[in-house]
């Protein structure tokens, strides 16, 4: 393999310039690759999830296969400060937690679900 070929295959990956978000059909915010390689800004991904049933993962909105990985692109150092970043960041973190393909119980899915929804209503009241 080529020194160029290794060096493209550990880059992060990046969405493409001419595309837009299937969910905003905007330009990308904090854009997320999904397992089935479609490209989504990080909070509408987690939106779809969010507004389906939050024990088991999203589908894709293009594709219809199930999102169990979705890999942030790279984030440049000056925006690692940013608030809105790091709350994106964390839910992607934490849809990984759950859905990333490590065994779970139905008790520690339950509580995931329950701490979840205890903090959305928290956080809505």
């Amino acid at each position: 393999m080529s020194s160029s070929a290794a060096a493209s295959s550990s880059a992060s990956p990046v969405p493409p310039e001419d595309d837009v978000c299937s969910v905003c059909h905007d330009r990308f915010r904090i854009p997320c690759q999904a397992n089935c390689s479609h490209w989504f800004c990080g909070e509408c991904i987690i939106r779809v999830w969010n507004h389906g049933a939050a024990v088991q993962p999203c589908k894709c909105p293009i594709c219809r296969r199930l999102i169990n990985l979705l890999v942030p692109a790279n984030v440049s150092d000056d925006q690692n400060d940013d608030p809105q970043l790091q709350r994106v960041l964390g839910e992607i973190q934490h849809y990984n937690h759950i859905f990333g393909g490590a065994p779970r119980s139905l008790t520690q899915v339950y509580t995931l679900f329950c701490h979840e929804k205890l903090a959305s209503f928290i956080s809505d009241t």
